[in-house]
Parts: structure tokens; C-alpha cells; sequence
């Protein structure tokens, strides 16, 4: 019987409503900064436009004749040189140049980021006390399970009670 009226004080300790805390509230904040590079090739086509110089001239001497044209390796420069009847002409024409360049242009991107996690605080509720049937039930199941383990004492204490009023 002593078993059984521990077993039932046990479980009325362990059923006692008991006060949950929660975690208080916090904020954390992450900024992060990232650069990217790109590498983009271009091309072009440069223009240069042709150019020609002429000299006309006399000389002293008339009976010189000289006739030259002179062309440079890959044809882009012409010099020509005549000399006749006492007078100089040279002419020297350069070609236009149309040539494709390519280069490497470099693009730098920044991106920056900032996020924010905030946990907002709650608001705690204060629980109103609450105790539920069953555990009335129990509390009277273990007064009469006292009241029936101390009967004999306490019948004894009543006769003695009523003896004295009597």
C-alpha cells in the first residue's frame, strides 16, 4: 500500500505544469562584396588614308637624263625620280592602310549584397492557472487512500473527540 501511495505522489510531482522558456530574440546581419571580371576581346579595322608628296624643280645641267620607279617589299610606297631637259620631278605616293586590330577590354562588375535575418521578439504570455479534472480526481483518490490506510487512528481520534463533548 505504501508502494502504491508513493507511485501516485510521483506521478502527481511529475504532472505539475511547469514554466517553458524561450530563447530571447536576436538579429544577425551578413554583408558580403563580390567582384567580377570579364575579358572581352574587340576588333577593329584602323583607316589610314594615303599621302602622296611631289617636288618639281630645275637644274643647271639639260642634257641629264634619269628615269627611276622604286616600289617598297610589300608594295605600299612608290617613289618615282624623272629628270629631263634641265628639270627634277620626284614623286613619292604612299598607299591607304586598312588594317584590323584586336584588343583585350577588361569589365570589373562590383556587386555587394547586405541581408539581415532578425528573429522579432514575442511577446510572453503569462499562463493562467489551469488544473485539470483528472487531477482532482487523483487528489480525492488519494485522500480517500490516506483516509482508508489511517482509518484506525483516526476513528480513535473522532471517539476520543466525541467523549469529551458528550
Amino acid at each position: 500500500m505504501k508502494k502504491l501511495t508513493t507511485i501516485l505522489i510521483a506521478v502527481v510531482a511529475l504532472a505539475s505544469c511547469s514554466r517553458k522558456t524561450l530563447p530571447p530574440a536576436t538579429t544577425v546581419t551578413n554583408d558580403s562584396k563580390e567582384t567580377i571580371i570579364h575579358y572581352v576581346t574587340k576588333d577593329s579595322i584602323v583607316k589610314v588614308a594615303g599621302d602622296s608628296v611631289r617636288i618639281h624643280d630645275s637644274l643647271p645641267c639639260p642634257e641629264v637624263e634619269y628615269h627611276k620607279e622604286v616600289k617598297s617589299d610589300k608594295g605600299n610606297v612608290t617613289a618615282k625620280v624623272d629628270i629631263s631637259k634641265g628639270k627634277i620631278d620626284v614623286d613619292c605616293k604612299a598607299d591607304s592602310l586598312q588594317a584590323r586590330i584586336t584588343w583585350l577590354e577588361k569589365n570589373m562588375y562590383s556587386i555587394s549584397s547586405h541581408s539581415e535575418v532578425k528573429q522579432v521578439p514575442y511577446e510572453v504570455k503569462v499562463p493562467t492557472p489551469y488544473t485539470p479534472k483528472w487531477h482532482w480526481w487523483l487528489h480525492l483518490l488519494l485522500l480517500l487512500l490516506v483516509g482508508w490506510t489511517f482509518r484506525n487512528p483516526i476513528v480513535s481520534l473522532f471517539k476520543h473527540f466525541i467523549s469529551k463533548w458528550n
